[in-house]
């Protein structure tokens, strides 16, 4: 892209060279030919075509580079049973779940009814208020969550942001840039850890929405089911780590 500018750039000034040349050997003021003027006007939107395009690309390129991450980083994580002696719904050492579980957040001391969607990449929690700060060096989030629907009352949490992720909405629209962060959750008798990104969720069902970066490596889902695990919060007891 420089050296087409460079060029462009050059072949002007020649052209302004040559007017100014011929004007001074015939001692007449030299005007530009509407020739002149209109490959003139012809670079400089050329030159704006490039450098929109050039922006496009960088756009793409950041985008393109933040969902690699997404999708590559790994995450070190264990699946938790919180009874040595049984793994209730269980798969080759994944838990089974419904598209639909009640899901006890236990960073937040908060239980949710949650969406199951393997369509869906990340994990998302309805959060309101939503404020970036920075402590101790590092980005912290400070967010609103309601965490009794029947009362409507709103609970302020800090967290610190694990990192950012560019969620794409919809098509033509500008990338949603969230802070993500990690939570301890709690379905039924399985603990696990999860990576949620902070967005407002009030136009949907449910607060709450397990992607498949959650589900990797630790659980299955059968779509076929609700609440394989229960509609009430679960109440935890001493846990107990199983290494997959």
């Amino acid at each position: 892209m420089q050296f087409m500018k460079s060029t462009l750039f050059k072949y002007s000034s020649a052209l302004i060279l040559v007017a100014t040349l011929a004007a001074c050997s015939s001692h007449k003021p030299y005007e530009l030919t509407e020739s002149d003027k209109l490959s003139m006007q012809q670079q400089e939107q050329l030159l704006q075509v490039i450098e929109n395009n050039h922006k496009k690309q960088q756009q793409a390129y950041q985008t393109l580079q933040s969902d690699l991450t997404q999708l590559g980083e790994a995450e070190s994580r264990s699946l938790v049973v919180v009874q040595a002696d049984s793994m209730p719904y269980a798969v080759d050492g994944k838990f089974v779940i419904g598209e639909v579980e009640q899901v006890y957040i236990d960073t937040l001391q908060v239980s949710f009814a949650s969406r199951i969607d393997t369509g869906a990449v990340s994990s998302s929690l309805d959060a309101r208020n939503i404020v970036l700060f920075e402590r101790d060096g590092h980005d912290w989030v400070r967010f609103d969550v309601y965490t009794d629907s029947e009362s409507e009352q709103l609970k302020t949490f800090e967290q610190k942001v694990k990192r950012f992720v560019s969620i794409k909405t919809e098509a033509g629209a500008e990338n949603d840039r969230r802070p993500v962060i990690r939570i301890d959750l709690q379905i039924g008798q399985y603990k696990a850890q999860a990576d949620v990104n902070l967005v407002d969720r009030s136009h949907l069902e449910y607060p709450l929405l397990l992607g498949r970066k959650f589900m990797r490596d630790i659980a299955i889902v059968d779509v076929g089911k609700k609440y394989i695990h229960g509609k009430n919060s679960p109440v935890a007891i001493k846990k107990t780590e199983v290494k997959l």
